[in-house]
């Protein structure tokens, strides 16, 4: 795909969503905590002002983007349901 952009991944956080996160993927989805934010980008730009509220930020790559995707979104959900 000549003249594409990789795309890449973000996870951004608050420190207790990160600190989570760091112990094990599996204790941020079983937590209850909503405060993250999942990024696919190809374009530093595109998301830099987007991080701004948050405290922390780490590459992920696209197994775990979808995973923390579709698990913030239950989340969400549940909240509204």
């Amino acid at each position: 795909m000549e003249g594409h952009s990789k795309l890449l991944f973000l996870l951004a956080s608050n420190g207790e969503a990160m600190a989570l996160y760091e112990q094990s993927l599996r204790s941020l989805t079983n937590s209850g905590t909503t405060d993250f934010m999942v990024f696919k980008y190809s374009n530093w730009q595109d998301i830099s002002k987007d991080l701004e509220e948050w405290e922390d930020c780490t590459a992920i790559d696209e197994p775990t983007y979808i995973k923390l995707y579709a698990n913030l979104c239950k989340k969400l959900r549940k909240r509204i349901s």
